[in-house]
């Protein structure tokens, strides 16, 4: 395993999707990566098509490396990883997220496919339910009560712990998470039918993590506010991130670098510099005094040369 967290790199169309859990992974631990977006296209002809070119080019030369080869992938350093729950559970070995003991682990990988189950409920009726007799609508509303939200609410039940399988977060906390958030952007297309009523351990769930001061950064970012799901869904897929249908000839899905992590952990050592006493801010003042003095001092040796 690659021990360069600067190499990293998270791939998936230009969407939240199945992206979303393993960025959220990145942005809890505050590694450094590189968000890779592959964004679908209207064809320039008349026939309202969709280009997907811009992953497809590109596939052709990366899966040299990895024959599986699809979206979403990882690439640390020399290796490359595909399958949504295999990615997860990669860096979820990778940053600490597989839990501390082999039942917990076990655990997760199970919640793992059962949230598998619930993402694949959402994606059939995302890009296969029609707005025309009202079928979108109802079919979302069937979607608060699905058989996988009655299940894991009866495991939080269960386990009386704050996350899935312990008080802190895991690999499987973040696709459900998202999952839920999926599902709550959908509630006004859903006639306002809901899940959270029905589903309190959920609810909380939902609540706590949505407020982990570790993705605050993330919440505020970019990635957050891209669409649900790709252009051609019925729900979920505007440019907005409203979870309203993309309409063929609007803006295109934005495009955008990432801001690295390690420019927000820098940001964190100053806000916490600024917390301490003043005697301790005079020591750290000192230091960085005498740093910057050796380091003009060692300059001035070299162009002396």
């Amino acid at each position: 395993m690659s021990s360069d967290s600067a190499t990293l790199k998270i791939a998936y169309w230009s969407i939240r999707g199945l992206g979303a859990p393993l960025r959220m992974m990145a942005e809890y631990r505050g590694v450094t990566y590189e968000a890779v977006l592959y964004n679908v296209t209207e064809k320039s002809d008349d026939a309202q098509g969709w280009d997907t070119d811009a992953w497809f080019g590109p596939k052709k030369q990366l899966a040299a490396a990895n024959p599986l080869l699809n979206l979403p992938y990882v690439m640390d350093g020399d290796k490359l990883i595909t399958q949504s729950n295999a990615c997860i559970v990669y860096l979820g070995d990778k940053l600490g997220l597989m839990g501390s003991t082999d039942d917990e682990r076990i655990e997760i990988e199970q919640l793992l496919c059962e949230s598998m189950d619930l993402r694949d409920a959402i994606v059939k009726v995302a890009y296969g339910s029609k707005e025309e007799g009202g079928q979108l609508k109802a079919d979302l509303a069937k979607l608060m009560s699905h058989s996988s939200l009655r299940k894991i609410e009866k495991w939080f039940d269960l386990k009386n712990e704050a996350f899935t399988v312990s008080g802190k977060p895991t690999a499987s906390d973040f696709h459900l998470w998202e999952l839920l958030d999926q599902l709550t952007i959908a509630v006004p297309f859903a006639g306002g039918v809901g899940w959270r009523d029905d589903h309190p351990h959920l609810a909380q769930f939902y609540d706590t993590f949505r407020g982990l001061d570790e993705l605050k950064h993330y919440f505020g970012s970019k990635l957050y506010k891209l669409p649900v799901n790709n252009k051609m869904a019925h729900f979920g897929s505007a440019t907005d991130g409203s979870g309203a249908k993309h309409e063929y000839g609007a803006a295109p899905h934005p495009t955008f670098e990432h801001r690295s992590q390690l420019r927000v952990a820098a940001n964190r050592i100053v806000t916490s510099a600024r917390r301490v006493s003043p005697a301790m801010q005079q020591v750290i003042g000192v230091a960085i005094g005498v740093g910057i003095g050796l380091a003009l001092g060692l300059a001035k040796k070299r162009l002396a040369r």
